[in-house]
């Protein structure tokens, strides 16, 4: 082991396990951070680093387009996604109509060449309907009734934001 790390080395560390597998345990059982920044000699550029840059590169992201599998029949992607895409065609969405004789859930994904889609009546599916924000990842499947056999909602910080 070199005595300073090289800025790559660093910027590969996190303040988790991978600082222990690289420096190892005290006596204690506890890592000495003072020892690490004793063994290298950038630490202003360390510091000006994590203090500076932290916020505007912070954070996994994750986008997926539109996808359609019709042997398995199902369909989805991140919907900031479908939205960004040069695509023209492609859409993604899921509605809830309420009418005097109940409420129906519907999903549909459009390509140029064709719209494929699931309707639902089921409490469970409209709840996960309800719950779709701007920025989640939903994929949906269907039978041959097109009738909604599957619904996957998903809402995370990975999910990019929709551009204008």
């Amino acid at each position: 082991m070199t005595d300073a790390l090289t800025w790559e080395q660093f910027r590969q560390l996190t303040w988790s396990s991978r600082i222990h597998q690289y420096y190892g345990y005290s006596a204690f059982g506890r890592i000495q951070l003072r020892e690490i920044f004793m063994k290298t000699k950038y630490l202003p550029l360390i510091l000006t680093a994590m203090l500076s840059s932290g916020i505007a590169s912070a954070g996994m992201k994750y986008d997926s387009p539109l996808f359609i599998d019709l042997e398995y029949r199902m369909a989805g992607g991140s919907l900031p996604a479908v939205r960004n895409s040069s695509d023209f065609y492609s859409a993604l969405e899921c509605t809830i109509t309420v009418r005097t004789t109940g409420t129906v859930g519907n999903c549909y994904a459009q390509t140029a060449q064709a719209t494929y889609k699931c309707e639902t009546t089921s409490p469970q599916f409209l709840e996960a309907i309800r719950s779709i924000s701007d920025n989640s990842f939903i994929s949906f499947g269907w039978d041959s009734n097109n009738n909604c056999t599957m619904l996957f909602v998903k809402k995370s910080s990975t999910i990019g934001p929709t551009q204008p």
